[in-house]
């Protein structure tokens, strides 16, 4: 019995992290150029994405076969500076981007009107 219990805790450890989608390389430099540049909120955002495996962070959402981009949702969490064009630019896939309710400045890119 003993031994059922442990290969059960064992597949229950395996199974999440084979089925999570990997991040993209230029999607995880793109956020974390997002986030290194954000004061407020942003240092604990940069707390809590941590790793290489960006489709598990908060607010973030991938494609699960590409490991792209595809949504990024942070409204409301005292996210303060400037927004640098070229990281969120580099979310290729990027289809959804709620940011409401933050301190950023800055202009709107024209790519994502």
């Amino acid at each position: 019995m003993a031994k059922c219990w442990l290969l059960l805790q064992f597949l229950a450890f395996l199974l999440p992290a084979a089925s999570a989608t990997s991040c993209h390389a230029d999607d995880l430099r793109a956020l974390q150029g997002f986030a290194g540049n954000l004061s407020g909120g942003g240092v604990l955002l940069r707390a809590v994405w941590t790793g290489v495996s960006c489709c598990g962070w908060e607010g973030v959402s991938c494609d699960g076969t590409s490991g792209r981009v595809t949504g990024l949702r942070l409204p409301g969490r005292g996210l303060a500076g400037p927004i640098p064009r070229a990281s969120l630019a580099g979310l290729v896939q990027l289809e959804e981007l709620n940011l409401a309710s933050n301190k950023l400045i800055g202009t709107i890119p024209l790519w994502i009107v």
